[in-house]
């Protein structure tokens, strides 16, 4: 063996290979370790061709799905919710319009929708309002304060309750705003 860096048989050696280890076997489906070098295992198998890039694209692939499978669901459970409050379904569909109808259902004025948009503040807000929202809308289908927790932390879950249960649409009157 020509080695390029004294005579150690751990050294690196002109023809690639590492001490005693022969990559040639691993090539060949010896996958054994002698247990004479540093635990070079041969990790080529998992990262060459396209293997790698194979479980990596099935796995985008099915994370994509399941979100465009969340995604539908979310939009089927806003038009419920929002036949239920007496709009039309489609206002759910369009991004900040939907959160402009939103506010007025549960008895804000519309363009608090809108502070959503400011550069730097605009998650702040969102966030705010989002809480504001949840609490505001479970006292409109006659639900508790816990109810209003589930909807801001579990927000799927929750709005699917409220789109496909019993409850029946109350208009958050002048009291339950004295009140908050």
């Amino acid at each position: 063996m020509d080695t390029v860096v004294g005579d150690n048989v751990y050294d690196y050696s002109i023809d690639g290979s590492y001490g005693d280890y022969d990559y040639d076997d691993t090539l060949h489906g010896d996958y054994s370790y002698d247990g004479s070098s540093f635990g070079a295992y041969d990790y080529d198998g998992f990262f060459d061709g396209g293997a790698f890039m194979a479980w990596f694209m099935a796995f985008f692939a099915i994370i994509v799905i399941v979100g465009l499978i969340v995604c539908v669901f979310k939009i089927i459970c806003n038009w419920k919710i929002f036949t239920k409050a007496g709009q039309e379904g489609w206002k759910s569909i369009i991004p900040i319009y939907n959160t402009w109808t939103l506010c007025e259902i549960v008895g804000l004025e519309g363009w608090y929708s809108l502070l959503q948009l400011i550069p730097c503040i605009g998650a702040i807000a969102a966030l705010v309002l989002k809480i504001v929202l949840s609490i505001r809308l479970s006292k409109c289908f006659g639900k508790s304060e816990g109810y209003a927790v589930g909807l801001i932390f579990l927000d799927l879950i929750f709005s699917a309750i409220l789109a496909f249960d019993k409850s029946e649409f109350r208009n958050y009157s002048s009291e339950q705003q004295v009140a908050n």
